[in-house]
């Protein structure tokens, strides 16, 4: 099974990096800045077949191009996708739900928390997985935060009543009431979505982008001429439920992991084995033991381990998002403990995949701190570094063919068609540290 990763876009005046990763089967985009609808169609690449956005952060240079995109998904006949993000993904949907909406599409958001503490092991169960891939998210943090309440805990003071023992003085707790069910509030006519918090603000929120995109196209009304479509729950275009308290500063890194290629079918052996072409063949590269006659007339079982050569390991590539130097020590952290430290030379000795790739998405200041130096060192030599760094790549034209439309009207008048600015130099050169210790690294 073959796949790749490959840039869409890259850090420009007009884009936001955006990494795509293609098998024959789906595709699966991480992080759709402004212009990304765009991206796709001056590269003349498509989007047919994606079945997962990744998002490093919910702020505009790494999600704004997702209302846009989405639409375009459901316009182009694409049925459903799963949409990852730390904290605050449901919210940030939710707040499209004026200019967002497609009956035809089936979302699936998938909100990861970043209440990750720095002395806490990163989780090992993957966030999303497929025939194809499973995903792992890492919370990088810019500074250690207070625990941080999930996406789905609930925040109500009142969740717990505090009943003080006069005796001991000390204080016990007994649970409240369970809270009612979500239609049973949103069906009060005072209802206001202001007031939910914890788990009941965070159900309302999916609540929306199930409507936003229920996945079910719109139906005509056997009665009449008119269309039936999706109704708006009560308070729909009403204000939504505070952000709930979260490192909004945080970010997510994501290792993504292929598929373990089966290694290859050893024709000759087979045929000594007296494993001929034909069905037998067939039920052994499934998997299967089969029972065969060989040419010196002895009957033997046959068996995947005898004619199939080793499995390869799993590809891996890592997706980093470091917006500032303030997260480089929760990213190292990360790498020094828990699932993510088998992806870096002074994690696990023990080995079961192959890291390819690593794509850096570097904040100002990032590329050049010593400490990220040291970091880009952990890894093993023969792993592939893009980086994308504001400072340290050109700024070129990324719509060319918009922009010589522009450059042929500048020739009619020079001031009302001004020529777009660009730059085919970078502001500060590579590092030669960095060409020294990682000769595989590049800039996108």
């Amino acid at each position: 099974m073959s796949w790749n990763a490959s840039v869409l876009s890259s850090v420009s005046s007009d884009t936001e990096p955006t990494v795509v990763i293609t098998f024959d089967s789906a595709k699966y985009i991480f992080n759709v800045g402004e212009n990304t609808t765009r991206a796709f169609l001056q590269s003349r690449r498509n989007w047919k077949k994606t079945r997962g956005v990744f998002l490093t952060s919910v702020g505009t240079q790494r999600a704004s191009g997702l209302p846009g995109l989405l639409m375009t998904f459901a316009d182009s006949g694409l049925t459903s996708l799963n949409i990852a993000g730390p904290a605050g993904l449901l919210h940030f949907m939710a707040a499209m739900r004026k200019y967002t909406f497609r009956e035809n599409l089936s979302v699936n958001p998938i909100e990861i928390s970043t209440s990750r503490h720095q002395d806490e092991p990163s989780d090992d169960m993957p966030i999303y997985k497929d025939d194809n891939i499973s995903v792992f998210a890492l919370p990088v943090s810019a500074e250690i935060q207070s625990p941080e309440v999930t996406s789905g805990s609930v925040t109500l003071p009142h969740s717990e009543t505090n009943v003080v023992n006069r005796r001991s003085g000390k204080r016990k707790r007994s649970p409240s009431p369970p809270a009612p069910p979500l239609q049973e509030v949103i069906s009060h006519p005072d209802f206001d979505p202001t007031t939910l918090v914890g788990n009941m603000a965070q159900e309302w929120l999916r609540h929306i982008v199930r409507t936003m995109f229920p996945g079910s196209a719109a139906k005509p009304d056997a009665s009449s001429t008119k269309v039936e479509h999706v109704s708006q729950p009560s308070g729909f275009n009403r204000p939504l439920p505070s952000l709930p308290a979260c490192n909004r500063r945080a970010t997510l890194a994501y290792a993504v992991v292929g598929p373990r290629v089966r290694g290859k079918f050893d024709v000759k052996r087979a045929e000594v084995l007296g494993l001929k072409a034909g069905p037998l063949r067939a039920r052994v590269a499934r998997g299967e033991t089969v029972t065969v006659v060989g040419k010196d007339g002895v009957e033997r079982s046959v068996g995947p381990s005898d004619v199939v050569g080793a499995s390869e390991d799993p590809g891996v590539v890592l997706i980093l998002d470091t917006p500032s130097s303030a997260h480089i020590p929760s990213l190292v952290k990360g790498f020094e403990s828990g699932a993510f430290s088998k992806y870096w030379t002074n994690g696990s000795e023990k080995k079961d995949h192959a890291l390819r790739v690593v794509f850096h998405l570097c904040g100002d200041g990032v590329f050049e701190h010593e400490g990220y130096k040291a970091f880009m060192k952990g890894f093993k030599d023969d792993v592939h570094h893009i980086v994308a760094s504001r400072d340290h790549v050109p700024d070129p034209i990324t719509f060319t063919s918009a922009a010589f439309n522009q450059l042929r009207l500048n020739h009619l008048d020079n001031d009302i068609f001004p020529v777009p600015k660009y730059s085919l130099e970078a502001k500060k050169a590579l590092d030669t540290t960095y060409r020294a210790c990682r000769s595989g690294s590049e800039v996108l």
